[in-house]
């Protein structure tokens, strides 16, 4: 992300998932997990909403997004897909 996507210094949480702001942080983490998490699991919902999720619970840290929240989920629903019901996380 360019300097100036990431200049913003206020609370970014508080940000609706649709502000210009975020966006940048969702398109990185959707590009970076796009070959390794989200296509061996192209049939779950990956909306910008789901994804933002997890920016949100790494305070739009876009490598702990992928590392923690994200690989966790995917090791889980890796194991257990039964376990979801369709669209509990969406």
């Amino acid at each position: 992300m360019s300097e100036e996507e990431t200049d913003y210094e206020g609370d970014l949480n508080s940000l609706p998932d649709d502000s210009n702001v975020v966006k940048p942080y969702l398109l990185e983490l959707r590009q970076r997990a796009q070959k390794d998490i989200i296509e061996p699991y192209d049939s779950f919902n990956w909306s910008d909403s789901f994804l933002i999720k997890f920016l949100r619970a790494r305070d739009f840290d876009v490598e702990q997004s992928l590392k923690e929240p994200i690989g966790w989920f995917c090791q889980v629903l890796a194991g257990g897909p039964h376990l979801f019901a369709p669209g509990c996380l969406s």
